[in-house]
């Protein structure tokens, strides 16, 4: 009857352990998914996977999508940077003001018809490094971005600038 007991109180403390693991795994999935995923979004606008070039001169080019999944078109009208890296916003190869992201569209920010110039840097931007940005839209709308430094880097915290 004890030997019984002992199997029973096992194989319980065993499926606790196996869920825990399960669960464990799951939330490493999730945090890992999300570090990949890389994509921020405020109301109906999405910056999705935005990185940099890391060139070694005096600029480079941001990658990214913006998705307004709203009924309206918006501008993005300007980038800001905590450490004032300027940026200039291209269409069909000319500077504009802003890039329009017309509505239930997909802007992507890597094309020939819209990009996204870093210039007048001050030392390159190094392969696996990261630094905020701030993507400003017409409506006063503002987003909050990690912006990492070669297309395959992951975002290391929400913190870091480097």
């Amino acid at each position: 009857m004890v030997y019984r007991k002992k199997i029973f109180i096992g194989m319980i403390v065993m499926r606790i352990i196996i869920r825990l693991s399960f669960l464990s795994l799951l939330l490493s999935i999730v945090t890992v998914w999300e570090t990949f995923a890389h994509s921020i979004k405020n109301g109906n606008i999405e910056i999705i996977h935005a990185w940099a070039e890391p060139l070694l001169n005096e600029s480079s080019r941001v990658h990214a999508m913006v998705s307004n999944e709203g009924q309206k078109s918006i501008d993005l009208l300007r980038i800001e940077t905590p450490n004032n890296l300027q940026f200039r916003l291209f269409e069909s190869g000319k500077v504009v003001g802003k890039i329009t992201v017309p509505a239930e569209e997909i802007v992507e920010f890597s094309s020939e018809a819209y990009t996204i110039e870093i210039f007048d840097l001050s030392k390159p931007l190094k392969l696996g490094g990261q630094f905020p940005a701030i993507f400003h839209f017409s409506g006063g709308i503002t987003i909050h971005v990690i912006i990492v430094i070669g297309e395959n880097t992951m975002v290391k915290s929400k913190d870091v600038m480097e």
